[in-house]
């Protein structure tokens, strides 16, 4: 049923925090040195170089 499904999600939800610290369902942005800063990036001919070329050096 839909309320034993809720129990279990909110159980299994807070065993998970207690044990690792951080909430399973909670959505973490990126990180504050892995956003693009695009003054950071490579220029060419004066002009940001395409964030998606910088985006395959990450692979």
């Amino acid at each position: 049923s839909y309320e034993y499904m809720r129990r279990s999600l909110i159980f299994y939800r807070n065993e998970i925090r207690k044990m690792t610290g951080k909430d399973p369902l909670e959505q973490f942005g990126i990180s504050e040195e892995a956003r693009f800063q695009l003054n950071s990036l490579p220029t060419t001919h004066g002009r940001t170089a395409c964030i998606g070329s910088q985006l395959d050096a990450l692979d």
